[in-house]
């Protein structure tokens, strides 16, 4: 196999996070990029995907599990044997920031949604 070398212009503080990062994992710039590179080839993403969270309560460990359910019925697991007290504690932060957007959008409704400032102006495209 013949091996060539490709390159990639960075700033001076992304090639100084970049060398601490391969320094910490006691792996060379080269040897992340191309196993980087390879995971991407091997498994390429789509750039959008649409799914639902799902979180499942285990009654066995009491704890829970949480995943995503994507349109095509796919299941990705995002993480098992969740405590119930980060669960919580994600459930709160969610809330807050809810409640920040909605006092922000000045929501008062549950069934409303923000409306575009162009259609209050009445502004065209």
């Amino acid at each position: 196999m013949e091996y060539v070398t490709i390159s990639a212009k960075v700033s001076r503080v992304e090639l100084t996070e970049l060398k601490a990062y391969c320094d910490k994992r006691n792996i060379t710039t080269s040897t992340l990029l191309r196993n980087l590179l390879r995971k991407e080839l091997d498994s390429p993403l789509p750039a959008n995907l649409s799914g639902r969270n799902q979180i499942i309560y285990n009654a066995k460990g009491d704890n829970f599990t949480w995943q995503i359910v994507l349109d095509n019925d796919d299941v990705i697991k995002v993480m098992d044997d969740v405590p119930t007290e980060y669960v919580q504690n994600l459930k709160d932060a969610i809330d807050s920031a809810l409640k920040k957007r909605d006092e922000t959008t000045r929501r008062t409704k549950k069934c409303s949604v923000p409306v575009p400032s162009e259609i209050v102006r009445g502004e065209k495209k």
